[in-house]
C-alpha cells in the first residue's frame, strides 16, 4: 500500500457517491504543477468535509493511492495561504509496516478525530496450550 502526501486546491464540487453502509464523497485536487487527482473520503471525515470545506481551499491530504487511481484520505486539513504559495510537496513512500507509516507522518495532525492506537508496544501473545497437553496418546 502506498502512502500519499499532497498539498493542493479543491478544484470540483463535492460528489456524493450512493453507499448504504456510510456517508461518501469525491473531490478533484489540483496540484500547484497542474495536475488533477480524484480524492475519496468515508463516514465521519466526509461530513466534516461537507460542513467545512468549499471549492477553492487550500488543503493537505494524507492517503493511501488505490489501485483505481484515486487517494482515499485518511487526513485532510486546511493550509494556510503561504503554504499553499510554497513549492508543491508531493512524497510518495512505500509504506512497509504500520510503525513505519508512522514516522513518516508523526508532524501531521488529523482534521478529524479518532481513538489513538498504541503501536509502540509488541502484541501480546496469546496463551498456547501446553506441549503435554498436545502429546497425550490416544
Amino acid at each position: 500500500m502506498n502512502l500519499v502526501l499532497l498539498d493542493g486546491r479543491i478544484n470540483s464540487a463535492f460528489e456524493e457517491c450512493h453507499d448504504p453502509r456510510r456517508k461518501r464523497i469525491r473531490f478533484s485536487l489540483e496540484t500547484p504543477a497542474g495536475d488533477s487527482i480524484a480524492v475519496e473520503a468515508r463516514g465521519n471525515g466526509a461530513q466534516m468535509l461537507l460542513a467545512n470545506f468549499d471549492v477553492g481551499d487550500n488543503i493537505h491530504v494524507r492517503g493511501r493511492l488505490r489501485p483505481a487511481g484515486y487517494v482515499f484520505a485518511d487526513c485532510i486539513r486546511k493550509t494556510s495561504r503561504g503554504r499553499a504559495t510554497a513549492p508543491i510537496q508531493q512524497r510518495l513512500f512505500a509504506a512497509t509496516s504500520a510503525s513505519s507509516s508512522l514516522r513518516l507522518v508523526k508532524n501531521v495532525r488529523p482534521a478529524f478525530p479518532f481513538p489513538p492506537k498504541n503501536l509502540s508496544s509488541p502484541p501480546t501473545p496469546r496463551s498456547r496450550a501446553t506441549s503435554s497437553a498436545l502429546s497425550t496418546p490416544h
